[in-house]
């Protein structure tokens, strides 16, 4: 899988704008990202300003979950 998911990723980069690529393989680089990480990351450089609106308000309503909500083991400490 993680082949596929190089190659999905590598499709994407070259799509897009050389600024957006660079901030991608510089995220990518220096946070280690796994090969399933890297695809979102490059897919979320590709969206519009609306979808990464969506995503920022997924990722507020994510971190508001009470605990019960939580995946075993997730930060609860995580601030936005």
């Amino acid at each position: 899988m993680g082949t596929e998911l190089t190659e999905l990723t590598s499709d994407v980069m070259v799509q897009l704008a050389p600024a957006r690529r660079q901030l991608v393989a510089s995220l990518v680089a220096e946070y280690g990202a796994s090969p399933t990480f890297a695809f979102t990351l490059a897919l979320l450089a590709a969206g519009t300003v609306r979808e990464r609106q969506l995503v920022r308000l997924l990722l507020r309503q994510l971190d508001e979950l009470p605990p019960e909500g939580r995946e075993a083991g997730e930060d609860s400490t995580a601030t936005t």
